[in-house]
């Protein structure tokens, strides 16, 4: 079947410019950005690791990660189910049925099959945005899961020091911060992403890994979209 063929209507096909992939996109709804990109590159997954995407929407994490490490192995949880269609035939047009799964399903509710601390890695681009802030689909507000939800999820899959990789807002690094040590997480490794050089942090990338020793926070240099600010 034609790549074109696979798409339905209100669909794009996008170059994800990385080892000949692609990934379908609804062209009215969330779309991936530079936060997915810097996540896949920031998680730096071990060689044969398997990895758990929470709320993997159109499959753009999997995707982008396993161009880097072809030993990789994922499983996707998603409840949108125009989403994992979406991210189904993604991965059937480029042929990665053997190492990207996507599920649809609950992330506060993970069938049996997801194996209970049967990942070294998770990894999300978490919502954080209350549902009275905007309508969305569940993208980017806590309609389907916040984070309380997300750390269960996360420390239900992750087998005992397996590690969580996430980008959020920096002014939420509080909030999401307190959250995590409420759930057996410890911080390990922290990134800002700042806008120019003279800007506070606009993203903050994080490592945080499940019942690990507090202490020897990492911190990386910071990421500066506009150097000529």
């Amino acid at each position: 079947m034609l790549r074109e063929e696979m798409l339905k209507e209100g669909e794009t096909l996008d170059d994800l410019l990385c080892d000949g992939l692609v990934i379908i996109q609804g062209r009215d709804t969330y779309r991936f950005g530079s936060d997915s990109v810097r996540l896949a590159d920031f998680a730096s997954p071990r060689h044969g690791e398997k990895v758990l995407d929470l709320g993997c929407g159109d499959g753009v994490l999997p995707l982008l990660m396993w161009a880097k490490d072809h030993s990789l192995r994922f499983v996707g949880a998603e409840i949108r189910k125009e989403a994992c269609d979406r991210a189904r035939r993604s991965i059937r047009m480029n042929g990665l049925e053997d190492n990207i799964t996507v599920l649809c399903c609950d992330i506060r509710a993970l069938p049996e099959n997801v194996e209970r601390g049967g990942f070294d890695l998770c990894v999300c681009n978490p919502p954080y945005w209350g549902t009275d802030r905007f309508e969305d689909d569940g993208a980017r507000t806590w309609k389907y899961f916040d984070w309380e939800d997300l750390f269960g999820a996360a420390a239900r899959s992750l087998r005992c020091r397996g590690r969580l990789c996430v980008i959020i807002p920096a002014e939420k690094t509080d909030g999401f911060l307190a959250c995590a040590f409420g759930h057996g997480f410890v911080l390990k490794r922290l990134q800002a992403v700042h806008a120019r050089v003279d800007a506070f942090a606009k993203r903050v990338l994080m490592e945080l890994v499940f019942k690990g020793r507090p202490g020897g926070v990492r911190m990386m240099p910071p990421v500066i979209l506009d150097r000529k600010g």
